[in-house]
């Protein structure tokens, strides 16, 4: 199993704790966040890892140089900051696979029952399937509402009548030989979220599994904090 993960944003929100550091390389129990990340895929199996990267990424080539626990490591480093979308784009056509691809967010951490959701993937025959948790309701995430076949039909959705809502939880499954092919031009600048992932709910493309693991994601300095208690 080969793992994309996304190292390549700026952690704007974070600089306030973090300086001269990439967001994935933040200290958490004295070890970079990315160490989490990798060590977790390795243990749901993965064999090889792609870094996308681009803010300050010769911090994260001089950590992990080109392997970790023996998996291989591979960074590609976008030539210019292209966002999350454009990132991934970016990488996938370095990549050039044709299977699937897992692709994690670096900065959030989930502790998602994978090998259920690779059989609800391959059971949906999904172009793209994304990983969900419930959290209670907040100002921070947009919500996400899917239909009665597990189809993710709307983004930014807020019920009213709950006190939870189902977020993007940062993990993937998608075919990149299949994204590439929708029409989005390799080394544009796109967001995941705004720009791609809309237009591929409107196309009935995206499927949601919802999985009940340990959720964090460091992007802002409150729950970088609480980061340090969850991996103690």
């Amino acid at each position: 199993m080969q793992v994309l993960i996304l190292a390549g944003g700026l952690g704007t929100r974070l600089k306030s704790v973090v300086q001269n550091l990439p967001k994935p390389m933040a200290p958490v129990q004295n070890r970079p966040f990315l160490e989490y990340l990798l060590d977790f895929w390795i243990d749901q199996k993965a064999t090889a890892f792609y870094l996308s990267t681009c803010h300050l990424a010769e911090k994260i080539e001089s950590h992990f140089s080109k392997s970790y626990r023996g998996c291989s490591i591979e960074q590609i480093k976008e030539p210019e900051p292209l966002g999350t979308g454009g990132g991934l784009l970016y990488a996938l056509n370095k990549i050039g696979l044709n299977e699937d691809i897992v692709v994690v967010n670096g900065d959030t951490f989930f502790e998602i029952d994978f090998e259920r959701m690779k059989a609800f993937h391959k059971e949906k025959k999904a172009r793209l399937t994304m990983g969900l948790r419930e959290v209670q309701l907040n100002n921070r995430y947009s919500g996400i509402e899917l239909d009665d076949t597990q189809k993710v039909c709307m983004l930014a959705q807020r019920k009213t009548d709950s006190k939870h809502l189902l977020i993007n939880a940062g993990v993937y499954i998608l075919n990149p030989r299949w994204l590439l092919e929708q029409g989005f031009q390799v080394g544009g600048k796109y967001s995941l979220e705004d720009e791609l992932f809309p237009l591929l709910i409107k196309k009935e493309a995206v499927y949601g599994f919802v999985s009940k693991g340990k959720f964090i994601d460091i992007g802002i300095p409150e729950d970088y904090e609480k980061a340090q208690q969850f991996f103690k």
